[in-house]
């Protein structure tokens, strides 16, 4: 039986022109068709659902969310003393969360081993869930960055180990610590962990949030940069010569800055958040990164204290408002098109085209005039399934 949509905007996720009057043909878990009104055929006899004055657009991914974190306590306080049974409440919570958002992957960098779990449960039904594509433990240096949820390794021996142990409960993509206030691992550390991951044909990414980290990183092999930061030029042409992604995630100094007072947060943190709101250094490089080729893909860090799951579309204005992306279409692309190949399932889901996973949204309004109307979720469509409908 076809679900058919038809009548409304669609935007495809690869960055191409949308569609208007669009048609998109579902069929069991896949897109059959899509296209603009008469370009497509498609049975009668299925549901067909007329959408005029909305957008048809691919389920997004949020590419850096930790899962086991509630957007609310303080992230070591949780990390330390949540138990087991409570912290899989939270990523239950959160998975519906993400969904409610329009986000039907989530790319899980790591708390504890949660977000291994997680997946497994997806996997066998047990909870309605967006795609996951997980880390096990980010890995860090012994008393490096946020090791209190971290796996500690250190020598060459210890990290390809490390590397190991989460490949072997089912890690897709290795997390590592690659800086905190200083760099962190040395670069026989890195270039080891690249070694293993790559020889395990897996991906490996790396918190890197100022220069020198993130240079250190793009010259040990790592597929993409999570925050990013102020950069040289070298270090820009280097991600883009070797195709590394960046992953921004804008929304925790954002969000926080505007409400951490109201929140309750330390003031002092507070004003903290607000000056790195301002410092233009770090967005500006990322700007010339994208505009320099280098792939900028969507992450919120959702999780974090004041960034809740279900809410992306302050990380989409603000790529557009930095001038990281040049309009909407642009940044809605970093959402989709480019965060399946940051994943390596481009071949699979992420863009709505002929022979791909139907993760499909319907958006109450134009997101490409305003990005806040992605707030506006209509209907969402995961592997063809209606999952949610508002």
């Amino acid at each position: 039986m076809q679900t058919v949509l038809k009548g409304g905007t669609l935007i495809d996720g690869t960055g191409a022109d949308p569609i208007e009057n669009g048609v998109l043909v579902m069929e069991g878990e896949e897109i059959v068709d899509v296209g603009p009104e008469g370009s497509v055929d498609y049975s009668e006899d299925g549901t067909v659902i007329n959408v005029s004055g909305k957008t048809i657009m691919p389920g997004m991914f949020n590419s850096h969310a930790h899962l086991a974190w509630d957007g609310e306590h303080d992230i070591q306080e949780q990390s330390e003393n949540d138990s087991v049974p409570i912290r899989t409440f939270k990523v239950a919570d959160n998975m519906e969360k993400s969904l409610q958002g329009g986000v039907t992957t989530v790319r899980d960098l790591g708390v504890h081993k949660s977000n291994i779990y997680a997946k497994e449960a997806a996997e066998k039904g047990i909870v309605q869930s967006p795609r996951l594509v997980v880390s096990g433990q980010a890995i860090a240096m012994t008393g490096g960055h946020t090791w209190w949820c971290c796996r500690e390794a250190d020598g060459v021996d210890g990290v390809r180990q490390a590397v190991r142990e989460q490949i072997k409960m089912g890690a897709e993509v290795i997390k590592v610590m690659g800086s905190g206030s200083v760099v962190e691992f040395t670069m026989e550390e890195l270039e080891a962990m690249v070694d293993e991951v790559h020889r395990n044909k897996k991906k490996i990414t790396a918190h890197a949030t100022f220069g020198e980290a993130i240079e250190r990183v793009a010259r040990a092999g790592f597929d993409s940069v999570e925050h990013g930061g102020t950069m040289d030029q070298e270090t820009i042409d280097l991600l883009a010569d070797k195709d590394i992604f960046i992953v921004t995630t804008f929304s925790p100094v954002t969000l926080q800055a505007q409400q951490g007072e109201e929140f309750g947060m330390d003031p002092e943190f507070v004003e903290k958040r607000k000056k790195q709101m301002n410092d233009t250094s770090r967005y500006e490089s990322i700007t010339e990164a994208s505009n320099a080729g280098v792939d900028i893909c969507m992450g919120t860090d959702a999780g974090s204290p004041l960034v809740p799951h279900n809410e992306v579309a302050t990380e989409l204005q603000l790529l557009v408002e930095y001038g990281i992306c040049e309009d909407a279409l642009e940044a809605i692309s970093c959402a989709t098109g480019n965060s399946a190949r940051l994943c390596g399932v481009e071949d699979e889901w992420g863009t709505l085209k002929e022979g791909l996973l139907a993760d499909v949204l319907v958006i109450d309004g134009d997101p490409l005039s305003d990005l806040g109307e992605l707030r506006d979720i209509e209907k969402v469509y995961l592997g063809g399934d209606l999952v949610l409908e508002n």
